[in-house]
């Protein structure tokens, strides 16, 4: 984990609403698919998945790491965007806004599963930390309430800061997956990733100034 520095298949498509009139970077073959597949036609829905499930797997194996994972999202990812498709705007070409849904979905996917319970024998569970000898247990339970406080701190970022930070620090991405997920230009996201360091800094300061200083 980086260290982060802050004090120092077919798909059943619900029936769609009417589409926008107008989205100025969707080509026409494209549009017509589109509002296809809005219409719930199959057939349309099946041309787009083809089309795209390549892609939207590689960015959902990238985070995720895992083929099972992968295709998890994969699947959620196209049902997701089919049955939100009245929302697209066209501000952006269909697979961009695809693979947006896709980094979401993913993350969504990773956090369920580092919520799941874990059993009481486990050997990374609490209990099992207790009994450990020597300072490693002691370390390993001190990281995860570090963790723990970092994660509560993080809701109180908006959405896309959280996203961001949770992908570069806890999840290890690279800035040019991230730049793929948020759907933003590399640049653009080192800055917002500065940025929401120095937002969550001030959350930490305002809201857990106690808990920091038993980390010093």
């Amino acid at each position: 984990m980086r260290t982060l520095f802050l004090i120092q298949s077919t798909l059943p498509i619900p029936a769609a609403e009417t589409l926008p009139a107008s989205w100025p970077l969707v080509k026409a073959e494209e549009r017509s698919l589109l509002e296809a597949a809005a219409a719930s036609d199959q057939k349309a829905c099946t041309i787009l998945m083809a089309r795209y499930r390549k892609s939207v797997f590689a960015i959902a194996l990238r985070l995720t790491g895992n083929n099972d994972d992968a295709e998890e999202v994969t699947q959620d990812a196209f049902l997701r965007a089919f049955r939100y498709l009245p929302n697209f705007r066209g501000e952006s070409s269909f697979k961009t806004w695809l693979l947006r849904i896709a980094g979401h979905v993913a993350i969504d996917h990773l956090r369920r599963k580092r919520m799941a319970t874990v059993s009481l024998d486990a050997p990374e569970s609490p209990a099992a930390r207790l009994t450990e000898k020597g300072p490693s247990g002691l370390q390993r339970m001190l990281q995860s309430e570090r963790n723990s406080l970092l994660k509560n701190a993080m809701r109180h970022l908006s959405k896309e800061d959280a996203s961001a930070l949770q992908l570069f620090y806890f999840h290890e991405k690279s800035i040019q997956e991230i730049t793929a997920v948020m759907g933003w230009t590399e640049t653009n996201t080192k800055s917002r990733l500065s940025r929401a360091r120095q937002r969550l800094r001030v959350v930490l300061m305002d809201k857990y100034a106690n808990e920091l200083e038993e980390w010093q």
